[in-house]
């Protein structure tokens, strides 16, 4: 009877550990497609990561050229305007250097106006007196003419 209960218990034993195998392997494939189930999701989700990641980069470019290309027309017309005021700046110092030529010519004129301006009022002066001496004379003169015919 103990051979009977020992084999009993034996032959249950080893169901026992084979059901619990089986459970393990059961157990290991179900994960397995459970993850596999989880892995494509995923895989897809990564995907759509990386092509918004791509599309990202590829404005970033874009954005970048167009920067660049702003850039470039925004110092070409800088180097344009700056060329057109050097232009302006050169056409207008010559203007000032004409300008200045033509001051200091009629500043010499002014002076030499001036100096003429001088001597006529001396000459002036010195015929007004010579005037003021030959009419003295004159009178003189007439008076001695009346004179002398009042004598006479």
């Amino acid at each position: 009877r103990n051979r009977a209960v020992a084999g009993a218990f034996a032959a249950w034993r080893r169901n026992a550990r084979e059901v619990a195998r089986q459970r393990r392997a059961v157990s290991k494939v179900a994960a397995r497609w459970n993850r596999l189930a989880l892995a494509v999701p995923f895989e897809d989700w990564l995907a759509r990561v990386d092509e918004a990641r791509e599309t990202r980069r590829a404005a970033e470019i874009v954005e970048r050229e167009t920067q660049a290309e702003r850039l470039v027309q925004d110092l070409a017309a800088a180097a344009t305007a700056r060329a057109r005021l050097e232009e302006e700046a050169a056409q207008l110092r010559r203007r000032c250097e004409i300008l200045d030529g033509r001051e200091a010519e009629v500043k010499r004129l002014a002076d030499v106006a001036e100096k003429d301006a001088a001597q006529f009022r001396l000459r002036c002066e010195k015929l007004e007196a010579e005037l003021a001496e030959v009419r003295a004379k004159l009178r003189r003169s007439e008076n001695a003419a009346r004179i002398d015919a009042t004598l006479g």
